[in-house]
């Protein structure tokens, strides 16, 4: 878990971009679809979400720093068109998609995050599409798949994989997509949240 998390507060998205103007701006978006299929047979898998390996090695999703004059999602289809490959013309994302924004005080910096759902042919079309992305091999190393089960003995799948690293705020952006899109049960999403925290050695 990335401890920086806690200095992101959030704040509405329209007050965001009329008060804090000075500070830099980041947009992002969980891209995913739903589906019913299984795990090794056995764990139930109702959709598949999109994040990627970064340069640094953090856990994140596409999207990036909006340049000086840019509109907030005019610099969110520029950055998943250069990272993902993803066509704003075939998919298009508005104020709409719109899941949360943040304050990060000490590093002037305003993150934007909204959510983008696909068809499953679709979806699985783009995560090939994202091998021959600009960015690929430079800012992202890969997308992956977010595994949202959780295994028998509670802590392997979707909680082992909140304690990885994430930059910024990513972690708390999945987790709030994840509710506001209805993906999966909250009690799950809490349930392995906490059983991140406490995993037995």
């Amino acid at each position: 878990m990335n401890t920086m998390e806690k200095k992101y507060i959030q704040c509405k998205f329209e007050e965001s971009i009329a008060n804090n103007t000075s500070y830099k701006h980041a947009a992002h978006c969980m891209i995913f679809t739903r589906f019913e299929r299984k795990v090794l047979e056995c764990y139930p898998a109702v959709a598949a979400v999109m994040m990627q390996l970064r340069f640094d090695g953090c856990l994140g999703f596409p999207g990036g720093l909006i340049d000086v004059g840019e509109d907030i999602i005019t610099g969110l289809r520029r950055e998943l068109a250069e990272e993902i490959n993803l066509d704003a013309n075939r998919f298009t994302i508005t104020a709409a998609n719109h899941v949360c924004s943040h304050i990060h005080e000490a590093g002037q910096l305003m993150t934007h995050f909204f959510a983008l759902e696909l068809e499953v042919k679709d979806f699985e079309e783009l995560e090939h599409l994202a091998l021959t992305s600009r960015d690929f091999g430079d800012e992202v190393f890969g997308v992956i798949r977010v595994p949202l089960h959780t295994m028998k003995d509670g802590f392997r799948g979707f909680p082992t994989f909140l304690r990885q690293r994430f930059i910024g705020n990513a972690r708390d952006q999945l987790l709030e997509a994840l509710k506001q899109q209805h993906v999966i049960p909250d009690e799950e999403i809490t349930k392995a949240a906490e059983k991140s925290q406490h995993f037995p050695k």
